[in-house]
Order: structure tokens, then C-alpha cells, then sequence
């Protein structure tokens, strides 16, 4: 299992539904502000003023509209992310464990390269 894809699916996934809310709140907003105004301008015909109102509010929609797709879409590649993450194993180390004897004089461990014990001195190369 790879706990970095993982976290980083969730956090996608996260994001995507806050993006989504967001853009859908947005929307929501927007829709009864140009409600308002429609209204308004029912009452009180001005059609340059309605027509610039009416293209904000429409841009606006569009961009709250889109921010909500692209939180759904986030939403999308995180789950085959998180599930592949599932599925992928997570590269280990592949170092040799550094190998190690113990002196049989005072019994402590110490590296293969050590030709003396550097805690009791017993000299370990062959004398002829």
C-alpha cells in the first residue's frame, strides 16, 4: 500500500468536494441575485442597465458553474488515484543490513573492517 498516493487521493478528494459546495453555493447566490434584479428591472425598465446586469450575473454563473465542475472532476481522479494506491506496494530500501561481529573478549560488537576491538584492544589479524 502506498500511504503518499493515499493521502494525496484524500486531499484531492477533499478539495474537490469543497470546490464543489463552493461553486454550487456560489451559483445558488448569483441565481437569486439576478432574480432580484430581474424583478427589479420589471418594475423599473432600464434595458442597457438590465443588459449589463444580466451578462455580470451570466459570467459569474458561468464561473461558479465551472468551479463547481472541476471540484466534481477532482472528486473523479482522486478515487482511481486512492485505489491504486491501494494496489501499488512502496519501494523499500534495498541496503544490505550492515553486518556486525562480536569480539570474544569482552563480548561488545563491533563492524567487520575492525581488525582491533576498540573497547578491550584484542587485535583480531592473523600474525604468522
Amino acid at each position: 500500500m502506498n500511504k503518499k498516493l493515499l493521502i494525496l487521493g484524500a486531499i484531492i478528494l477533499v478539495a474537490g468536494i469543497l470546490m464543489s459546495i463552493a461553486g454550487s453555493i456560489m451559483y445558488e447566490s448569483d441565481k437569486e441575485h439576478y432574480n432580484y434584479w430581474y424583478e427589479y428591472y420589471i418594475d423599473y425598465p432600464d434595458e442597457t442597465a438590465f443588459s449589463n446586469v444580466t451578462e455580470m450575473y451570466e459570467s459569474n454563473m458561468n464561473f461558479d458553474s465551472a468551479f463547481a465542475g472541476l471540484g466534481i472532476l477532482l472528486v473523479i481522479i482522486s478515487f482511481p488515484m486512492m485505489i491504486i494506491g491501494v494496489f501499488i506496494k512502496e519501494k523499500k530500501d534495498n541496503k544490505q543490513p550492515e553486518q556486525k561481529r562480536h569480539c570474544p573478549q569482552c563480548g561488545r560488537p563491533l563492524q567487520m573492517d575492525f581488525d582491533i576491538c576498540p573497547y578491550c584492544g584484542k587485535d583480531f589479524r592473523i600474525q604468522k
